[in-house]
């Protein structure tokens, strides 16, 4: 048997064994076709099985069988491929599966069809593993889903493990990943992405299945809740001193859907062909991301903004035109009703939680329903301006609590300087605070003096110890570690009005040089006119946030752009930090006064020692200012008008003024350097022209001044 398996493998392969071999390759070929060499194979098994007789090798049934059932399920897949009218065509025959294969296979074609035939050797050569692995469909299945639940109960156990090393309060925690920038935003997703405007009403159905896990979670957190003190025993107030906001109806996404499709055909009616692609569903507005056709102009889009407004029943509505980053254009339309942003939302945000910035705030969620966490120590400074009652004022008491909320006095100081008198005085007594709030304008501009000696000092140190900046200097001297100090302003304008000269001087030399020292000014206006707001503050506070303002002017005085005066107010902003090219719309996130007035009670309560301060008391008084225009007391009755011209020719030169107002060279440069005292220019640099340094509107106020 050995030796016919042999020969018979010899003539298949083409070798010349005579008559005998031929005659045998050609009963094998017609017999089993292009697959003749497997029985041969088989043979030479058979064979060395009975002349080695192996004492340790036993024939096993199943892998008879399953030998047999796959050599004729592989005839039979073979010859399947043969069209009927040449099923026993010779030819077909030896080329494809022999007689076995073509006569299996017509009694298949026969009883059930070709597709029928098809799917039943399938199902034969599936059976066939399944019955030589010894592997059934439902233990399987059981196996996968087993090993799936053990790895999301590991998770989990992770989860809560982490969540138990916390330096922080229960609801804070530490992230692996140190990160560079200073504006975080949260990766949970609400906004609904689509190709179809028919899928939008579908996410509802995720959405409610996400809130329900976010609720799960809440739940963990409290059980693992814990009470933490900082090595100076200050103790983090709970965050159960702050109420949840209500969370939106699930039936909004069928008005977003609505409008979606009533936008379209608002568009459409105009001329426009556009296509809405993405909604995204915030607190207060809704923005439908539309892509325009091709060849339609994105200022036809804007020019319809009034109209739109009209079509859809919106109070304002604010055109982005284009997106940055996406060929898209933004159209954000009010809600029907508003969704609260509780600050308690943004604080329990991963992003605040797991921040590693140095003096994080919460700042409330976009237009994607995302929390907006900034570091205030990466911006570095900030402006904030907008009209009564827009929300600054609950802007900077969300600024504050963040602070309470995740840094201890050993790592942050705040100067409070509130000339209203009211709006920041239930702080006093917070350990936080370097000196108790100050209202007195007088002595608010003493305290920015005081903080300019302070940066000047820290630069001394800086120095001395050779490090370039406060964190250098915390690594390489911990034992005098330095805390960082942030200075909030609540309104600007009443101390410009009553000291400007020395409260513009300490704001700009903190501005141009505190940010490495540690400290950083937050400054609130409601008034953002040039006297307020001057050339030289705003070129050195990058970061800005604007509420709704009345007019145009106004937005681009405090963003040097459009778009404030299109905010719904009540907490509706743009904030604009810096190294970011457009503004971000955000909803603010709102806390109580009542809260405010629990949160530093239990601050004080349980901090009563700190109250007593180690800090060293600092000189409020402001030194004497040198007069800095040398001829005040026989100033030329020709200076106003010689720099009203040089403002608007942007020729500051002596020989300009003498052939202009024809006058002599000392006239001319007394003119010069009594302007350049002022500020109006700058001074002499060689063969280098001066320049300019205000805009008309300084300029009037300052010939008011002299």
């Amino acid at each position: 048997m050995l030796f016919l398996g042999v020969f018979v493998i010899i003539s298949i392969l083409g070798f010349n064994t005579g008559v005998i071999g031929d005659l045998i390759t050609q009963a094998f070929s017609v017999l089993f076709g292009i697959l003749s060499i497997i029985p041969a194979i088989g043979l030479v098994v058979w064979g060395g099985y009975y002349t080695l007789k192996a004492s340790n090798f036993s024939w096993n049934r199943k892998l008879l069988l399953a030998f047999f059932s796959y050599f004729l399920i592989a005839t039979l897949y073979t010859h399947i491929m043969v069209p009927t009218e040449y099923e026993f065509d010779m030819k077909y025959i030896t080329e494809y599966g022999g007689i076995i294969g073509s006569s299996i296979t017509w009694s298949f074609r026969w009883m059930i069809g070709e597709i029928g035939t098809t799917i039943l050797i399938t199902l034969l050569l599936v059976i066939d593993i399944l019955f030589l692995t010894k592997w059934s469909l439902s233990s399987g299945v059981q196996k996968i889903s087993k090993k799936t639940e053990e790895k999301l109960i590991l998770v989990k156990k992770t989860i809560k493990e982490k969540s138990q090393t916390l330096k922080k309060p229960e609801f804070f925690s530490e992230n692996e990943e140190e990160s560079n920038d200073f504006l975080y935003k949260s990766s949970k997703k609400k906004h609904i992405k689509e190709k179809s405007i028919s899928e939008v009403k579908n996410q509802s159905v995720k959405k409610s299945i996400n809130e329900t896990l976010n609720d799960k979670n809440e739940e963990l957190d409290k059980d693992d809740s814990k009470e933490i003190k900082t090595r100076s025993g200050y103790k983090f107030p709970p965050i159960e001193l702050l109420h949840k906001s209500i969370k939106i109806s699930e039936n909004y996404f069928d008005i977003a859907k609505e409008k979606a499709d009533l936008l379209e055909k608002t568009l459409k009616s105009f001329g426009v062909s556009a296509k809405v692609i993405n909604i995204s569903i915030g607190p207060s507005v809704t923005r439908f991301e539309i892509e325009p056709a091709p060849g339609v102009k994105v200022r036809k889009i804007e020019n319809l903004s009034d109209d739109i407004a009209l079509q859809l029943a919106a109070t304002q509505i604010r055109i982005e035109a284009p997106i940055p980053g996406k060929s898209a254009v933004g159209i954000e339309i009010p809600n029907e009703k508003n969704s609260e942003v509780a600050l308690r939302d943004v604080l329990e945000d991963n992003k605040f939680k797991r921040g590693k910035g140095n003096i994080l705030v919460a700042l409330g969620k976009d237009i994607a329903g995302n929390a907006v966490v900034a570091d205030l120590s990466k911006m570095p400074h900030l402006l904030i301006a907008g009209a009564t009652g827009s929300g600054k004022s609950v802007c900077i008491n969300t600024l504050i609590t963040s602070i309470l909320y995740n840094s201890s006095p050993d790592d942050v100081k705040l100067i409070l300087i509130d000339p209203k008198v009211v709006e920041l005085s239930i702080y006093n007594g917070v350990p936080h605070l370097r000196i108790d709030v100050v209202t007195d304008p007088k002595k608010a501009a003493g305290a920015l003096n005081w903080a300019v000696r302070e940066m000047e000092h820290r630069y001394k140190l800086f120095s001395e110890n050779k490090v370039r900046d406060i964190k250098g200097f915390n690594i390489a001297k911990p034992e005098l570690k330095l805390p960082y100090m942030v200075i909030i302003i609540d309104e600007l304008a009443d101390l410009m009005m009553v000291a400007s000269d020395s409260v513009e001087d300490s704001i700009c030399r903190l501005a141009q040089k505190a940010r490495a020292a540690g400290i950083h000014l937050v400054l609130a206006t409601q008034r953002p006119s040039v006297d307020v707001i001057t050339g030289v503050i705003k070129a050195n506070i990058p970061s800005r946030i604007s509420f709704a303002v009345s007019s145009q002017i106004d937005s681009r005085t405090i963003l040097d752009r459009s778009g404030a005066e299109k905010l719904l107010g009540k907490g509706d902003m743009l904030f604009d930090p810096s190294g970011v090219s457009y503004p971000i719309r955000v909803q603010g996130a709102f806390i109580t006064d009542k809260e405010v007035e629990n949160i530093t009670n239990f601050i004080k309560e349980n901090s009563s020692e700190l109250i007593k301060f180690d800090n060293k008391p600092i000189d409020l008084s402001i030194p004497e200012i040198k007069e800095i225009v040398p001829f005040e007391s026989q100033q030329d009755e020709l200076l106003g008008e010689a720099a009203e011209w040089i403002l608007d020719t942007k020729r500051a030169s002596v020989s300009a003024l003498q052939r202009r107002f024809r006058i002599g060279y000392t006239r001319a440069g007394r003119l010069m350097d009594t302007m350049e005292a002022m500020g109006i220019v700058s001074g002499a640099d060689g063969a280098k022209p001066r320049e300019i340094l205000i805009s008309k509107d300084e300029l009037e106020i300052k010939l008011k001044n002299t």
